[in-house]
């Protein structure tokens, strides 16, 4: 095992990513979201702002926002005033423009926790929204 120098306490912190159910669309594009688009066919639930289009911007989903304000409360966290989104450049494959739309420095909300049986909790550090990347589905050379 590890022994936690003397002094120091260990703290894991984990990225958790959650999906609404409510929108039915992206949250900056009006091409069905990943509940909405569920079944379609590789390719079909992209707006032009997906694909990155020159001339397009985005368009967000104020349905995604409310539902992410409810999630925040529900989870006690504080909302905030005021939240921007800002680019996060990186290569994905999925990525076409090449960045992704979220809120790394200034959040939704901070704060609050969820709560687990047993009295139990796990503290939460921010609620934001972002862009979701792209999704790859592969074929063999046998189609499967």
């Amino acid at each position: 095992g590890y022994d936690t120098p003397a002094g120091f306490t260990t703290v894991i912190g984990l990225e958790v990513h959650a999906q609404l159910q409510g929108p039915r669309t992206k949250l900056f594009s009006r091409a069905p979201g990943a509940v909405a688009g569920r079944g379609m066919a590789p390719n079909t639930a992209v707006d032009f702002f997906d694909a990155a289009l020159p001339g397009t911007y985005p368009q967000l989903n104020q349905l995604a926002v409310e539902h992410a304000v409810r999630a925040a409360l529900s989870l006690g966290a504080e909302i905030h005033d005021r939240s921007e989104f800002e680019r996060k450049h990186y290569y994905y494959y999925d990525l076409p423009a090449g960045y992704q739309i979220t809120q790394q420095r200034r959040p939704l909300a901070t704060g609050g926790a969820l709560s687990l049986p047993g009295g139990r909790s796990l503290r939460l550090a921010r609620v934001q929204l972002e862009q979701d990347s792209g999704k790859t589905n592969t074929e063999d050379a046998e189609g499967g």
